[in-house]
Parts: C-alpha cells; sequence; structure tokens
C-alpha cells in the first residue's frame, strides 16, 4: 500500500516542478555567460519605453536563478498596461535592487506587454492580459512563457 501511494505522489511532486527540477512559472530560461565575481546574479523584471512613454511603475523582482542559470519567475499580478523586460544583473552593491551602471544582459529583442483592455487588443494585435512581443510582432497571448533566455 505505501509504494502505491509513493507512486501516487510523484506525479504530483513533478507536476509542480518542470522538467529540469525547477518552479513552473509566467516567465522561464536560461542565462549564459554571467560574469564572475562581480555580486550575486539576480533578475529584474522593468519597465520599458514605447514611443517616448516611459512605464517606471514596476516593482524589481529580486530571485536568483538556480544551478545552470535556470531560472523561473512569476509575473506581477496587477501589473499597469505597458512594456516590460526580463534582465538577469550582477548586482554589485548587493542591496537587491538593478541600478544602472550594473552589468546587465543584452535585450533580447523580447518584451513583454501587459493590457487591461482588450479594445486595445482590437489596434494592436495585444489579447488582455499578458503578451510576448519580439521583434514588433505579437508572439504569443498569455503566459507562460517559456524560453526567455538571457545573455550578458
Amino acid at each position: 500500500m505505501k509504494k502505491v501511494l509513493s507512486l501516487l505522489a510523484l506525479p504530483l511532486a513533478l507536476a509542480s516542478c518542470s522538467v529540469f527540477g525547477v518552479s513552473n512559472g509566467d516567465v522561464t530560461g536560461t542565462i549564459s555567460n554571467a560574469p564572475t565575481n562581480q555580486g550575486t546574479i539576480r533578475l529584474a523584471v522593468l519597465g520599458v519605453s514605447f514611443g517616448g512613454i516611459s512605464n517606471t511603475s514596476v516593482n524589481q523582482i529580486a530571485v536568483t536563478p538556480g544551478s545552470g542559470g535556470v531560472y523561473s519567475i512569476s509575473l506581477p499580478q496587477n501589473p499597469s498596461d505597458g512594456g516590460y523586460e526580463v534582465i538577469a544583473y550582477a548586482d554589485t552593491n548587493n542591496d537587491g535592487q538593478y541600478e544602472s551602471g550594473e552589468p546587465r544582459t543584452q535585450s533580447n529583442g523580447k518584451t513583454l506587454v501587459y493590457t487591461s483592455s482588450n479594445l486595445v487588443g482590437t489596434f494592436t494585435g495585444l489579447s488582455k492580459g499578458w503578451n510576448l512581443v519580439q521583434n514588433g510582432q505579437v508572439v504569443k497571448s498569455g503566459t507562460p512563457f517559456n524560453g526567455y533566455d538571457l545573455s550578458f
């Protein structure tokens, strides 16, 4: 009986993790070419500018990636409408916040766009909620966004 219970529990345990043992999240990927001895490597979700309109209302998320640079994060629950970028950075002053001048990953051409209105989508192709835009094109609507790889 114990063996049967153990076998039943295994799929539940695996369901809470991805294939690589990293928790499933809204955004997953890997971080490559991270600098060494420059501070803890952390992740942040930053607001980005579109046509001069800057989204500065985002709170950063300080998460340390797992071994091999694999990461998984959850996006903010109630974000402001706008564009966001996930970055990895070397937290050189160890304050848990990205600051301009700290080493960070290069742009991967991907932007996460949140909209609370279907009306916007009528004109842009965006769906209500989270959308992945790459090189100006809506690639996917709705989480999760897997393969959001980052490189220093």
